[in-house]
């Protein structure tokens, strides 16, 4: 596939997982593999509606390096990085932050699927840290045949023979974990004090003036979930929680995005 072409997929990608609510705004990143040494992804901290196919970074990987004249690449590039170095089965990956899964995620367990597939949780760490990197390339190694994965109190990552299979893998994981989370919660009423299980909650609130409302109430309803869905999870630390909305709002802010 020409290298324009396959840019233009990752955008489709971008604004299929964004209207389809599975991710919101800048959170998520979509990659696909270019050649045996590199692979194609979004942007640090920029808007799908606003990424053109310019915009995308081409990224080593042996050792995620890149041309610094582009933008710079999203921080979670190393999780996908990894997934290219050692599955050669796998060209094109979405890691998203949906609704169900995202409250499943938060706690921290792994599940079955309704067809039986297991589906592993990756142990928690701090977004874009070089912990979560390491957590994610040990569960890659375990678990080498599988294309579907929970990230804890993160989201999820999906891995595909191209677009469509790495989306349909996300679209399917959604509704098993929307079926999880129904079998569980019976009543939705919402938490007198909601603890933060999520890292996107935990950026972006409390919100800043001009931020998207859209965006902020997708990810509010997620972390309600998430606080009515887990039973055996702890919340996200203090300490890292005025860490992640501290970086946020300097970085990543849809303030920043001109």
């Amino acid at each position: 596939m020409e290298e324009l072409e396959l840019r233009q997929q990752i955008i489709e990608a971008c604004k299929y997982l964004q209207e389809k609510k599975l991710v919101a705004r800048t959170w998520g990143n979509v990659s696909a593999r270019l050649n045996e040494y590199e692979f194609i992804i979004t942007p640090s901290g920029l808007d799908y509606n606003l990424t053109k196919p310019e915009d995308l970074v081409k990224v080593s990987i042996d050792d995620c390096s890149y041309d610094k004249s582009q933008r710079k690449p999203s921080s979670e590039k190393r999780i996908h990085a990894s997934a290219y170095a050692l599955r050669k089965d796998v060209s094109f990956i979405v890691h998203t932050h949906q609704l169900y899964a995202s409250a499943v995620c938060a706690e921290e367990s792994s599940i079955y699927l309704s067809d039986g597939e297991f589906v592993p949780c990756i142990d928690y760490g701090l977004p874009g840290t070089k912990q979560l990197a390491r957590n994610v390339k040990d569960i890659y190694k375990r678990f080498p045949n599988t294309n579907i994965f929970l990230m804890a109190k993160h989201g999820t990552i999906c891995f595909g023979k191209d677009k469509d299979e790495a989306i349909k893998n996300a679209e399917f994981l959604e509704n098993e974990c929307e079926l999880l989370y129904k079998k569980r919660v019976k009543e939705e009423i919402v938490p007198e004090k909601l603890e933060v299980y999520l890292d996107d909650y935990a950026q972006m609130f409390p919100p800043q003036e001009g931020e998207d409302e859209e965006a902020l109430e997708i990810i509010k309803e997620k972390n309600i979930k998430a606080n009515l869905y887990v039973k055996d999870s702890k919340p996200l630390k203090d300490f890292d929680v005025k860490l992640q909305h501290f970086v946020y709002t300097r970085k990543y802010s849809k303030l920043k995005d001109k």
